[in-house]
């Protein structure tokens, strides 16, 4: 890897992939396994940026299949509810701190 860029050294898993029990086909492309990646700090930024200015497709982009390409929302929101409940289980592993205790607090309030 070139040194022109900052990258992770540490012993800390960076991303867990998920078998599919069922696969899904979605455009013509078949998701067997969906990996989950820990955020950077510009990955979180981006996504509040793109929250705060509404935009409705904001995704924190973490989730990708076996090319890197980022999942579609199309493809997790279709997909088995048990492959959804161990892809979640994965999402919320890594998820950086502040957002973990956001999102904890936004469900804990009342609508």
């Amino acid at each position: 890897m070139s040194d022109d860029k900052p990258e992770f050294v540490g012993n800390r898993p960076r991303t867990k992939r998920v078998e599919l029990e069922d696969h899904v086909k979605y455009k013509g492309k078949v998701y067997t396994a969906l990996t989950v990646r820990r955020l950077s700090t510009s990955e979180v930024a981006a996504w509040s940026d793109a929250v705060s200015s509404g935009d409705p497709d904001a995704n924190l982009g973490n989730v990708v299949d076996d090319d890197g390409e980022v999942v579609p929302r199309e493809v997790l929101e279709f997909m088995d509810d048990d492959d959804d409940e161990k892809v979640s289980e994965a999402i919320a592993s890594f998820l950086p701190r502040r957002l973990s205790t956001a999102l904890a607090s936004d469900s804990e309030t009342q609508t």
